[in-house]
């Protein structure tokens, strides 16, 4: 099921389940406290520099929820997403070193937060 709990946003909720069965009979379940956050992320100041087959990433990731930054090379053989950060550093940043073959490459770029809410952004660059 879905529901649209953005006008809680920032807020507390309590929710629980009442289950009933074909005779009536009902039980209900324990009262879950839980925080709505229905905020994406925030990703900044992204930059990055090559250094010969490497790339330095650096951004600002404004998010109280954090969970991770990741990436993706669109012209890699099995794209896929990878960890850019699991944590951030002082002042919120992400800074990671990545190896890249030679080439073309557009990579996207994603900050999730653990309330599953998420931003993109693409880069392109090439190594020769």
């Amino acid at each position: 099921f879905y529901l649209n709990l953005s006008s809680y946003n920032g807020n507390f909720v309590i929710y629980y389940f009442n289950i009933s069965d074909i005779v009536n009979k009902s039980k209900l379940s324990g009262k879950t406290k839980i925080k709505v956050d229905t905020t994406s992320p925030e990703i900044t100041n992204l930059t990055y520099w090559i250094n010969e087959n490497h790339v330095l990433f650096r951004m600002i990731v404004k998010e109280n929820n954090f969970m991770s930054v990741q990436y993706m090379d669109a012209g890699a053989v099995y794209p896929r997403w990878n960890i850019l950060c699991t944590s951030l550093s002082n002042k919120n940043q992400c800074i990671r070193r990545i190896l890249f073959e030679n080439g073309g490459h557009n990579v996207t770029i994603r900050a999730l937060d653990k309330a599953g809410n998420s931003v993109y952004q693409d880069i392109n660059f090439t190594i020769t």
